[in-house]
């Protein structure tokens, strides 16, 4: 093809310059993150080193530990401040053993073995226990024995703020790091050359916030340069531009193409390890799996209608040629409608960003970023009306024959409704409100000032998409009350099942309780007291507790019936029809009936001749209290006060049973039936 000197040499030669600019700069700038993700195998030397450090450290007090005790047995060698702080500080516990008895011990912070599993050998320096990885080291001198517990890592069940799964940090092991007590391709060795566990990159590493907005702005500009790099070489040609049709119809392909294969084969692989380009954010279907791409799609899109707006300019002298240009232009305009509504719905449904059109001074950068969208939106459908105006209406000649085509395409979408459903009647309705609204206003007007045109268009379609949020937010928010209330009917609590099991055991082995209950007569109530005080306190204030203890032949009043029924009769009835067993085989999860739900545990004192007959078994039964609980399923170990549930905060809530008010919570004020 031949091409003369135009003005879109130079500016083919800017925008590719710009490109290679932009492009090299991304370059940098993500492959200096990725640099900083990879510190955990340029620093497998200097933790090896501040391991082997601990090591000798830990030696040493292990020895001076053995020779004060040799010397001072009576003599906790442990109580110094200064000493304990130190240790702890630096993730190490130790525990003193006279014979096969644990005498002192600086924290309890190991959940402790038996003594037999304390002994280390040569080959097994590293012990995985409950609550993480630990290196023993001992020293023997009988009849002492100190063993000493390096933190590696955490391992806890259940995290939170106070509670971690991270590193000893005198290590300085990065995040996202994986350890095996197998051997692997990073090896860590101990100060006397014995293995003792790998370490392994686990998951893709995750950018901040602000440096996933930074690596994504540059991305962005990169790929509009390129789009109009595009632009620019075609119009260097002259066939090319002197022909708007085919010039439209190769534009269009080759950015439709260059999407694809940015899509494809996700072009700065760097950036899709950012969250916007994660499905964390936003994901609607394969073909827009994340905000970034459904950013980078409608910035196709936009491009594409800019060239039509600038290239497509077609007249027809016949009325049949026109009229197919109407209805294919309306058509078009249509399908841009839909997909404007469309991605509105899918931003808020589809999404985690908060795109409250009520609260809009509670926005973060991504709503903010969503937001900018749908402004994008409303300028391509701007765009858009603007230049089927010109194409279609403008022409006094053909108006009238256009608008009737219009009116005819509209009623026969109806008419297809009426028998398919396949296109919902509301968008329809919308649909031409705006688009007559927008012709009818342009042609009373009589206005050529584009200003004016711009200013109408926009109005109406940031109305129409501040209606679309709105609904879709209030349909997203009865969704999320359901499952709440779905959540609150159903609710168990993992927490309390993983403390009854200890807390059973410490009960059924308490010397004081069974000395209580063994008596010829015995206060339940006392009992029951002591119970409550000693065992279930703090986490379990999120529980109203009630304790019955029964014999065989004892009876009980069920209200509001006021029915004797045998104890222990009535309480394996809850048991047979229970509603799922938990880990521990003596706690029931059950239905009290009254919409509570709730626990069951069961703790069986047998008497000192184990006498069936006059064996006293207890019953505990935790029904939850229906207030806001704490910061979610990691608050387990550690007790707070009581915090609100984030889901829950902003929202009252009641349970009904038989259309009788049970239970509420918030300043809704609820009937009673």
């Amino acid at each position: 093809m031949q091409f003369k000197h135009n003005k879109y040499i130079s500016k083919s030669i800017i925008s590719g310059f710009l490109t290679i600019l932009i492009l090299i700069i991304l370059f940098f700038v993500s492959n200096y993150y990725n640099k900083q993700n990879n510190i955990l195998y340029n620093n497998i030397k200097s933790i090896e080193n501040k391991l082997h450090l601990l090591e000798k450290e830990t030696i040493n007090i292990l020895n001076n530990t053995v020779e004060r005790l040799n010397k001072n047995p009576d003599t906790n060698p442990f109580d110094n401040t200064y000493i304990l702080q130190s240790l702890c500080d630096n993730g190490i516990s130790l525990y003193a053993f006279y014979n096969d008895s644990l005498v002192y011990w600086t924290d309890n912070h190991v959940p402790l073995p038996e003594y037999s599993d304390f002994i280390t050998n040569d080959t097994s320096l590293i012990s995985q226990l409950k609550n993480g990885f630990y290196e023993i080291r001992s020293s023997k001198q009988p009849p002492w024995t100190i063993t000493a517990y390096i933190l590696i890592k955490s391992n806890y069940k259940y995290q939170n703020e106070y509670l971690t799964n991270s590193f000893n940090n005198k290590l300085n092991i990065p995040e996202n790091t994986e350890l095996s007590l197998s051997k692997n391709n990073i090896n860590i060795y101990s100060y006397d050359n014995k293995f003792l566990f790998s370490l392994n990159k686990t998951g893709k590493f995750s950018y901040s916030s602000k440096i996933s907005i930074l690596i994504f702005v540059l991305y962005i500009l990169f790929y509009c340069v390129l789009l109009y790099f595009i632009y620019c070489i075609l119009n260097i040609f002259s066939k090319i531009k002197t022909n708007n049709n085919i010039f439209l119809i190769i534009y269009t392909v080759l950015l439709i193409f260059t999407r694809f294969v940015f899509y494809k084969y996700k072009i700065l692989s760097p950036l899709y390890d950012t969250i916007i380009f994660s499905p964390q954010l936003y994901a609607s279907s394969i073909f827009l799996p994340s905000l970034g791409d459904l950013f980078l799609t409608i910035l196709t899109v936009i491009f594409i209608v800019l060239a039509f707006y600038n290239k497509l300019n077609i007249t027809a002298d016949n009325k049949k040629i026109q009229i197919i240009i109407t209805i294919f232009s309306l058509i078009f305009y249509l399908a841009l409608f839909g997909f404007f509504h469309y991605i509105i719905k899918s931003l808020v449904i589809d999404s985690s960003i908060t795109l409250n059109p009520d609260n809009i001074f509670n926005l973060d950068i991504f709503s903010l970023l969503a937001y900018f969208i749908i402004i994008i939106l409303i300028f391509l459908l701007t765009v858009a009306i603007l230049k089927i105006y010109n194409l279609i209406f403008y022409n006094n000649e053909y108006f009238k024959q256009n608008f009737i085509v219009f009116i005819s395409l509209v009623a026969l979408f109806f008419i297809i409704n009426l028998f398919t459903y396949l296109i919902d009647i509301k968008f329809i309705t919308a649909f031409t409100v705006i688009f007559l609204t927008i012709i009818i206003s342009y042609r009373l007007l009589n206005n050529d000032k584009i200003t004016v045109k711009i200013f109408i268009a926009f109005a109406l379609f940031s109305a129409y998409s501040t209606i679309i949020l709105s609904q879709n937010f209030k349909i997203k928010e009865q969704e999320k009350r359901k499952l709440l209330a779905l959540k609150l009917a159903k609710e168990k609590d993992p927490v309390a099942e993983y403390l009854f099991q200890q807390i059973s055991t410490n009960i059924l082995h308490d010397e004081e309780i069974n000395e209580l209950l063994h008596k010829t007569s015995y206060d339940e109530n006392i009992i029951s007291n002591k119970i409550l005080e000693k065992y279930f306190d703090k986490y379990w204030d999120n529980f109203n507790i009630q304790l019955t203890f029964c014999n065989k032949y004892d009876k009980l009043n069920v209200q509001p019936f006021a029915v004797n029924v045998n104890c222990q009769d009535f309480f394996n009835s809850l048991v047979k029809d229970s509603i799922y067993s938990t880990t521990d085989k003596n706690l029931f999860y059950v239905d009290y009936g009254n919409s509570y739900k709730g626990y069951l545990g069961i703790i069986n004192f047998n008497n000192k001749k184990n006498d069936i007959n006059n064996s006293i078994t207890l019953y505990i039964e935790f029904k939850p209290k229906f207030i806001l609980k704490g910061l979610g399923l990691p608050e387990l170990f550690v007790y707070q006060k009581t915090g609100f549930n984030t889901e829950l905060a902003d929202y009252s809530y009641a349970f009904y049973k038989s259309g009788t008010l049970i239970e509420s919570y918030g300043k809704f004020i609820y009937p009673t039936c």
